[in-house]
């Protein structure tokens, strides 16, 4: 369904997009580097700039392609130039893509939103927010959560705070819920 009406929302995101592009777009290719600051927020860093990545799972599929973020100290993010947010962008074919360290990169695996009128969206009753970032777990860090390692030290460091006995016990209060949690057969 095309709109012909003004929709604010949608307007202000495409002029404010076509602003960002306007920063990023440059002639070279510049090395990229993920950080994470004290807060926990994911940053880009292109040369001496940094770039804040507000979603979750855009900050997860960057770790998949640039490697783990390396936490930096306030101070040395502080000495950067504030840079414009990384976020999806929207060509004329529909395809979301990311401008990081110069280069055009698509997105695969995003569902995309479709405009629909302001006016009907406002008689809508409201529910409770859906946080599909606070849901998605990276498939890095998944693949480490089930490696024999990680849980070793996750045992390893229990056994150092809490003593053998202390985490016997709690072991053994898990596993009893669990299978209280579980339905008969």
């Amino acid at each position: 369904m095309v709109h012909d009406t003004w929709r604010p929302g949608v307007d202000r995101r495409a002029r404010e997009g076509d602003d960002w592009l306007d920063r990023l777009v440059r002639s070279d290719v510049a090395p990229v580097e993920l950080v994470r600051g004290s807060d926990g927020l994911v940053i880009v860093v292109e040369e001496q700039t940094k770039r804040a990545v507000r979603s979750g799972i855009l900050a997860a599929a960057l770790e998949r392609s640039f490697g783990p973020c390396r936490a930096v100290p306030d101070a040395e993010l502080s000495a950067l130039r504030e840079g414009v947010p990384v976020e999806l962008f929207e060509g004329e074919d529909g395809q979301p893509f990311l401008l990081v360290g110069g280069e055009l990169r698509r997105v695969r695996g995003i569902p995309l939103t479709h405009p629909v009128d302001t006016r009907r969206v406002a008689q809508m009753a409201r529910g409770a927010d859906i946080d599909v970032a606070a849901a998605n777990v990276s498939r890095r860090r998944l693949n480490d959560a089930m490696s024999g390692q990680f849980q070793l030290q996750r045992l390893r460091s229990a056994v150092k705070r809490k003593g053998v006995a202390g985490t016997a016990a709690a072991v053994w209060r898990r596993a009893s819920r669990a299978v209280r949690k579980r339905p008969d057969r």
